[in-house]
């Protein structure tokens, strides 16, 4: 389990938890994923698991606002278990994942007092990974978050079925996805404003945001990456309505 420099966990109780697949062991700082199936290599014992550590960090980070943890993988142990045909190997699939303590320098430390439970209703498909660098990359300084903003706004009106009107990509939106339409309205709103150094296209006119305006925007990308996941992860699923005061005043 790598952490983020100034992240610190200090003595948290070893986790188990269990899915449908496999047993999942975190203690001291190392993770041991024992599988119930039968794997033919370590590659196929990766691949089973790889879906839901991703989860597990990203849904840690939309929580925390920005990534503390993420998983290295160590080594697998693969168990022979007889009787099988000669020749025939299986994997246990027990996936031990790094431990590695990091100290920061000149910077104030996070303290934890228990590891991030596992993820529960959530998966990270592309575009939640893409929605997720933006919003880190606005919390980085890397990009404004008018152009974050768009950038998620775009990616939920492009889930629309083929053949959706201009002006019914919002609404279908809105209710697929459980987010109060004034949010999707005020995201598109404050995308297209901005001062030279935070707007994503030219203005003759610039209007520039205020603090609470950029804040806005960047949480808003958050709580809609989260929401995206949570969509992908069951499209049928009766999801929380997001409403504006789900975000912050502005």
């Amino acid at each position: 389990m790598k952490v983020r420099e100034n992240v610190t966990f200090v003595d948290p109780p070893a986790l188990d938890h269990d899915e449908p697949r496999f047993h999942v062991h975190l203690a001291v700082g190392e993770l041991r994923i024992e599988l119930h199936d039968h794997h033919a290599d370590e590659q196929s014992a990766k691949l089973a698991v790889t879906p839901f550590l991703d989860a597990w960090e990203m849904d840690a980070a939309l929580a925390a606002h920005r990534r503390d943890f993420w998983f290295q993988f160590e080594r697998a142990e693969v168990i022979d278990r007889s009787p099988q045909p000669p020749g025939s190997i299986v994997a246990f699939g027990m996936a031990v994942i790094a431990r590695a303590t990091m100290s920061a320098h000149g910077t104030v430390t996070v303290q934890r007092a228990a590891y991030p439970a596992p993820p529960r209703g959530f998966v990270v498909t592309g575009a939640v990974r893409q929605l997720w660098d933006r919003y880190e990359a606005t919390i980085d300084d890397r990009e404004p978050p008018a152009s974050a903003g768009y950038y998620c706004y775009t990616t939920l009106l492009g889930l629309t079925p083929n053949g959706t009107g201009k002006s019914e990509k919002l609404p279908w939106v809105a209710r697929a996805l459980s987010i109060d339409e004034p949010v999707l309205a005020k995201l598109n709103t404050l995308t297209n404003k901005g001062g030279p150094t935070t707007a994503r296209k030219y203005s003759p006119r610039p209007e520039a945001h205020t603090g609470a305006e950029l804040n806005w925007l960047r949480m808003a990308v958050r709580v809609l990456t989260r929401r995206l996941g949570e969509w992908e992860h069951d499209r049928q699923a009766a999801l929380p309505m997001i409403t504006m005061s789900d975000l912050p005043p502005l």
